[in-house]
């Protein structure tokens, strides 16, 4: 086997694990909550060992009730990764949305407290002068 065959399961994982706190954090910009990930990360790790099934054994020795058997597994896998593919669409358009402007219940807008700061000194700026 080749050298990234093995290296890229921990690229992936070093990969996904920012990917999913960055996500987070941008649904709670959104007035989102997080756990809109746990459907996507929960569709996309039941295939893995599915397709690892399917693909570790040797097509050209089973019998007929085995392939159909691979076959079926191969058929869940792809539901599952359609519906992974799903809630990342989902994800994205909300991903998508401007920040709210007010707080909400994970806490302020950092957009928009950098403005309402700079607001504020400008403000103290002009009662001075």
């Amino acid at each position: 086997m080749k050298l990234y065959c093995y290296i890229a399961p921990f690229v992936c994982a070093a990969c996904f694990f920012p990917f999913l706190s960055v996500t987070v954090r941008r649904l709670h910009d959104v007035g989102h909550n997080g756990f809109w990930v746990v459907p996507f990360v929960v569709f996309v790790a039941i295939p893995i060992p599915l397709l690892y099934r399917v693909f570790s054994v040797d097509v050209d020795a089973l019998a007929d009730d085995e392939f159909y058997k691979c076959s079926f597994i191969f058929g869940v896998a792809v539901i599952c990764l359609a519906i992974a593919f799903i809630f990342l669409l989902i994800i994205c358009v909300f991903c998508l949305y401007d920040s709210l402007r007010e707080a909400n219940e994970y806490g302020p807008s950092p957009k928009y407290q950098e403005v309402d700061d700079s607001q504020e000194e400008d403000e103290n700026v002009t009662d001075k002068g």
